[in-house]
């Protein structure tokens, strides 16, 4: 392979992988998931799909850089296609409306820093504010809300919430706040 079709291929490669990832990311604030289920999910496939497809690598010359490079693709390809099946095959005409119980209420502080020269130039900290959501079955979704919604609300009071069932049995909400 020729060095810029190389080189267009890894740039390709970097987009599709953080835009399949960026989609699995939002669908999977969306949904009632464990992290860890779609990411188990997702590795077991892309180590199932090696064998078949260690041949279409050939052009990496590291087995090992081939090998993480598969696992990095079908992984988030796998992990992704599962939350958007979950997600996108939900049926709405089952859509119920639960009382999700706010169990946790918290802050993160961030301070955000850039290079000026040879030093580090902090900005103005801000917080970030979010409400821990557990539903009638016990399953719990970390949401990040405005800060006149998190003095609002609180810990042990409950906030009406429109539920889908997915697909694959993981509830699916378009909660927003």
């Amino acid at each position: 392979m020729s060095k810029i079709k190389s080189i267009v291929f890894w740039i390709i490669y970097a987009l599709l992988c953080i835009g399949i990832y960026v989609w699995g990311l939002i669908l999977y604030m969306r949904t009632f998931v464990q992290w860890w289920m779609p990411v188990v999910f997702g590795l077991a496939a892309a180590f199932i799909l090696w064998f078949p497809w260690r041949s279409k690598w050939k052009f990496i010359k590291s087995r090992i850089g081939a090998f993480c490079a598969h696992m990095a693709l079908f992984s988030i390809i796998a992990g992704t296609g599962v939350m958007a099946l979950n997600y996108y095959s939900a049926d709405n005409s089952k859509k119920s409306t639960q009382n999700g119980e706010v169990i946790h209420k918290y802050t993160e502080l961030h301070k955000p820093s850039h290079r000026v020269g040879r030093r580090r130039v902090y900005s103005k900290p801000y917080t970030e504010y979010y409400l821990r959501i557990q539903l009638e079955n016990g399953l719990y979704k970390d949401f990040k809300v405005t800060q006149k919604r998190y003095n609002r609300t609180r810990s042990g009071s409950t906030i009406p919430m429109d539920i889908t069932p997915g697909a694959l049995g993981y509830p699916v909400t378009d909660f927003s706040i």
